[in-house]
């Protein structure tokens, strides 16, 4: 019987006579190949007899266990894969996190998920016509300030349009943060609270408008102007009413000049509220209340003693900046529902340049305030000298409140056009 060694452990294995294959070796389980090896001859020929009987069979081995066991190849050994963290996520059979801006559950339903974007997108769309008007109603005041700058008086009327405007800016925008309530659940908590600060807000304008203290405060530039303006006028009428000869000219200048006098007592109830009738309105203060807030640093260094009397236009002022904040910080929430990433991230930065915004106004406010206190204009001499030193001191004023609205303007831009953007990827939603 043929002896074989294990070439792992050297042990030595006998193996049966034509024995061939693969020989796990029985004690380091190691597997190697045996070829078959004929057995030697029982006997030795020494004569060329005849052919002697073949030899008898060789004697069965009793049942016994072999000391080795002959198997086939052996089946590959599955290949253990480590997965790191620098191979490819798609290697990596895993389940995706859920994201944060996922929809919940009842905005992954296919009804609500419809009705969720068709509310986004109609309330985007208000929010943005809302902020265009907004910005309408900050140009159109500076638009009659220069006129009124450049010597033209401003009709009551045309105040009554700009406070108009600005009226339908905020019913616009209530109207839009309905629909947004209606909207993805992601951004309903935002638009809850925009709508509760806008609905305070525009009550509050109409008590502040109807405030005959509150009066004494914010941008009075224009309706000043205008009547500085209608009382140069009425100089210039007086004087050629003395020197007119002729009777039908001359009665139509008096007209002209009382017609001047009923308006001009009008614009001084509006400058100074303490004259005027509780009826009487100021629609300026229904186009923005934001003066009130920009002019907060100014009268406490200016105005302290009157401050009891800020407060309330004071808080109506904040609201507004708290009512824009909110428009904005909604824009982006609405924008991430919708998978508008880009829009959410830039309305992160519309917030801060709506809160530089006002900062930025207060601090024109208050050197335009810090100016016109270190200037003492001489006496004049004249009629025409004192109105000629107060338009110059009102051009301080006038600058400061053109810079004023110009900021203001230019901070309601950029949300405007994200709103405009949130409406345009609801829909495609």
């Amino acid at each position: 019987m043929p002896v074989v060694s294990c070439p792992q452990c050297a042990t030595r294995l006998k193996i049966p006579d034509g024995a061939s294959g693969n020989v796990k070796c029985p004690k380091c389980a190691a597997i190697f190949a045996v070829t078959a090896s004929s057995p030697p001859p029982a006997f030795e020929v020494v004569e060329d007899d005849p052919p002697a009987s073949p030899p008898p069979p060789p004697a069965r081995r009793p049942a016994t266990a072999p000391a080795f066991e002959v198997v086939d190849e052996p089946p590959p050994k599955k290949k253990r894969i480590v997965v790191t963290d620098e191979e490819d996520e798609e290697d990596r059979p895993r389940k995706r996190p859920r994201r944060d801006d996922d929809d919940d559950e009842y905005d992954r339903r296919p009804s609500g998920n419809r009705s969720a974007y068709g509310a986004a997108k109609v309330g985007m769309l208000l929010v943005s016509i809302s902020l265009w008007l907004y910005m309408g109603t900050f140009a159109l005041l500076g638009f009659f300030l220069l006129l009124a700058w450049m010597g033209a008086s401003i009709p009551e009327v045309l105040m009554i349009l700009t406070g108009l405007l600005g009226l339908g800016n905020w019913v616009v925008a209530l109207i839009g943060l309905g629909f947004s309530i209606a909207g993805p659940s992601k951004s309903r908590g935002l638009a809850i609270a925009a709508t509760a600060v806008a609905a305070v807000h525009l009550v509050m304008a109409f008590v502040v408008a109807n405030n005959t203290k509150a009066g004494f405060f914010g941008f009075h530039t224009i309706p000043a102007l205008s009547m500085l303006n209608k009382f140069e006028r009425a100089t210039d009428i007086m004087k050629k009413m003395e020197r007119e000869t002729d009777p039908k000219r001359l009665e139509a200048l008096q007209r002209e000049l009382q017609d001047l006098s009923e308006d001009g007592d009008r614009r001084i109830g509006n400058v100074r509220p303490g004259s005027r009738t509780e009826s009487e309105m100021r629609w300026s203060d229904l186009s923005t209340l934001m003066p009130y807030s920009d002019q907060f640093i100014g009268v406490l260094s200016y105005q302290s003693k009157a401050f009891s009397n800020y407060v309330l236009p004071l808080l109506s002022g904040l609201l507004e900046v708290a009512r824009l904040v909110l428009l904005v910080l909604l824009i982006g929430a609405v924008g991430k529902a919708v998978k508008d990433y880009d829009a959410g991230e830039k309305s992160l930065m519309a917030t801060f340049i709506a809160g530089g915004a006002a900062l930025a106004a207060m601090v024109v406010v208050v050197l335009v305030m810090v100016i016109l206190d270190n200037s003492k204009p001489a006496t004049p001499k004249s009629l025409e000298e004192a109105q000629k030193s107060a338009k110059g001191q009102m051009t301080w004023s006038i600058l400061g409140e053109l810079l004023v609205y110009a900021i203001h303007i230019g901070s309601l831009v950029l949300p405007a056009l994200l709103a405009l953007k949130v409406s345009s990827s609801a829909r495609r939603r």
